[in-house]
């Protein structure tokens, strides 16, 4: 099945049926066929799994203004593009390894004759960089190799590198706030140096829109 089109479209149809009140908008269509059974799972559980299975760069959000999901993938081009000197009032980047892993050891189920499958995923130039990180994660309801590659690769695609966290503050001046929700990508002009080339996901916001400024992560 599919991550999105199929499993998560199908467990939220199983939701809905049972009362739940969260319901299905936008799933962009992650293009695998994979395999992965779901026992007893709570809906939260549920889908950081499914985003787990999918390619690297996709992630979920709920509105909670109309109970609706989106699971997509983020823009590699900017949605927004804010200009120095015009619409920020205040940018702080910080950057941590603390979180790099780039090693990882994947545990799964039974694959027969009472052997468990087991992967390993490596990047080799985080590794130079910062040397070998590792994590161990078992999951014994993953059987397929072509399963457990897909929650690997993406496991390291995200993982391997430093960790960028930004918080930046726009003024309503020239640009609508309200449109910044979480999700979309910003970009950056009139810098003048490696801020120029980023382009960054929103994943909170927060503000006085009566005062006019909202502050994105």
């Amino acid at each position: 099945d599919d991550p999105t089109a199929d499993m998560a479209h199908g467990i939220l149809l199983d939701y809905n049926a049972r009362g739940g009140l969260i319901t299905e908008r936008d799933f962009d269509i992650t293009g695998l066929s994979l395999t992965y059974t779901f026992v007893v799972a709570f809906i939260y559980d549920a889908i950081k799994k499914i985003l787990e299975l999918c390619p690297t760069g996709f992630y979920s959000y709920i509105d909670i203004g109309t109970a609706e999901i989106d699971i997509k993938q983020v823009s590699t081009t900017a949605d927004f593009t804010v200009v120095r000197g015009r619409h920020i009032n205040e940018l702080n980047i910080d950057l941590t390894i603390e979180q790099v892993k780039n090693y990882l050891l994947l545990t799964g189920g039974d694959t027969g004759g009472g052997v468990n499958l087991y992967r390993d995923y490596i990047d080799a130039e985080s590794g130079a960089f910062y040397g070998i990180r590792s994590l161990p994660k078992t999951d014994n309801r993953v059987t397929s190799t072509t399963t457990a590659d897909a929650i690997g690769d993406t496991f390291i695609a995200e993982s391997a590198s430093e960790q960028q966290s930004t918080s930046l503050t726009v003024l309503d001046e020239h640009i609508d706030i309200t449109l910044l929700t979480p999700g979309k990508t910003i970009g950056f002009k009139n810098f003048g140096n490696f801020i120029d080339d980023l382009v960054l996901q929103i994943v909170r916001r927060e503000g006085n829109y009566n005062d006019g400024w909202a502050t994105l992560t």
